[in-house]
C-alpha cells in the first residue's frame, strides 16, 4: 500500500467516526427531548382522619371538619374509581422514589391519621370494595388494651385502635398497611402552645421514633404529628428504620424528586363538595389558595 492510499484510508476512517459519533449525539438528543416533552410523572397522596355515618357525624361533629361522613368518603373514593385513577401501594411509591419503577398514570395512595377505629370498622370495607391500596398511621402509644366496636364506643371522642384489631389488619388485610403517627409526640405543651417535637432533644425523638416503629411491625412509613419537623426530627426517623416520611396539609403532588422524609400530601376534609375534590384532583390546586379551603385549614391543622 502507498503513502497516497493510506492518507485516502486514514481520512475514511476519521469521517466514519466523525459521522458515527454525530449519529450517537443526535440520537440522545431527541431522546432527551422526547423525555423532557413528556410530563413529569406524579403521586397524589390524600390525607384524611376520622370517620362516621352521616347521622353521627351531623350530631356529634358537624363544624369538625377533619371527620367525615363514611358516606362522603365513598362518593369520593367512586370518583376515582370511575375516572380512570390508579390505587398503588406504599412499596409502589417507595420504588418510585428510589427511581427504580414506573407508576401509572393519574396515581393516588390514601393515607389516614392517627389510627382511629373508624378506619377499621368503616373504611376498611371501603378500600377493600375498589381494591385500594392504604397506609394507616397510628399513634403506637394510644394503642388501646380492649376492642372496642365504633358502636359501643363514646361517639363524642376519638377512640383508637387496639392491639388485636392491629394484628387482624397486619395479618388478614394486605390493602392497608400500617403506619406511625409517633408513639407519644401528637401533642402540643399546654403552656408553650409548641408542638412535643420541637420541644425534645434528638436522643428523644430517637427514642420515640424507635418505640414505634417496634410497636408497629417494623412500620416503613412515618407522618409526622401536625405535619411538622425539622432536620434532627427527619434524621432521627430515617436512623430508627423508617424508609419514607409525611408531612401534612401542603396539597401538592409528590414527584420522584421530592424529599422522601418530607413527602406532601393532600389534606382531604369534609368540608368540599364532590366537586371540589374532583377540581382539587383534576388540577392538582393547592386547596389552601382557595378562600373556603384555606379558612378551614386554620381551624383542623390542631388536629393532625
Amino acid at each position: 500500500m502507498n503513502m497516497l492510499s493510506k492518507k485516502y484510508l486514514d481520512l475514511i476512517f476519521i469521517i466514519l467516526i466523525i459521522f458515527l459519533t454525530y449519529i450517537v449525539w443526535c440520537f440522545k438528543a431527541n431522546k432527551q427531548e422526547e423525555q423532557e416533552a413528556l410530563p413529569e410523572k406524579e403521586i397524589i397522596v390524600l390525607a384524611y382522619h376520622h370517620f362516621l355515618p352521616s347521622e353521627d357525624k351531623e350530631h356529634f361533629f358537624k363544624d369538625n371538619y377533619n371527620v367525615m361522613a363514611t358516606e362522603q368518603f365513598e362518593e369520593q373514593m367512586k370518583y376515582l374509581s370511575d375516572n380512570g385513577y390508579n390505587s398503588i401501594s406504599g412499596e409502589t411509591l417507595e420504588c418510585f422514589i428510589d427511581k427504580t419503577c414506573d407508576i401509572p398514570e393519574k396515581a393516588f395512595i390514601i393515607t389516614i391519621d392517627d389510627g382511629n377505629i373508624s378506619s377499621y370498622y368503616e373504611i376498611l370495607p371501603i378500600i377493600e370494595k375498589y381494591n385500594f391500596y392504604t397506609i394507616n398511621f397510628v399513634i403506637s402509644g394510644r394503642i388501646k388494651e380492649k376492642v372496642t366496636t365504633l358502636k359501643d364506643s363514646d361517639l363524642t371522642m376519638f377512640s383508637f385502635l387496639s392491639r388485636e384489631l392491629l394484628d387482624d389488619i397486619h395479618e388478614n388485610h394486605p390493602l392497608m398497611t400500617i403506619g406511625s403517627h409517633s408513639n407519644s409526640l401528637h401533642a402540643r405543651d399546654e403552656s408553650t402552645k409548641q408542638y412535643y417535637y420541637a420541644l425534645k432533644s434528638y436522643d428523644e425523638l430517637l427514642t420515640d421514633c424507635k418505640q414505634s416503629y417496634e410497636a408497629l411491625y417494623h412500620a416503613k412509613y412515618y407522618a409526622y404529628p401536625f405535619g411538622a419537623t425539622n432536620e434532627y426530627y427527619k434524621k432521627a426517623v430515617e436512623k430508627a428504620g423508617f424508609v419514607l416520611a409525611f408531612s401534612f396539609g401542603n396539597n401538592k403532588p409528590l414527584t420522584a424528586d421530592s424529599n422522601r422524609y418530607e413527602l406532601p400530601r393532600y389534606n382531604i376534609t369534609a368540608n368540599l363538595s364532590i366537586d371540589d375534590f374532583s377540581t382539587l384532583i383534576e388540577n392538582r390546586l393547592d386547596s389552601q389558595t382557595d378562600g373556603k379551603a384555606k379558612w378551614y385549614f386554620f381551624q383542623i391543622i390542631n388536629y393532625a
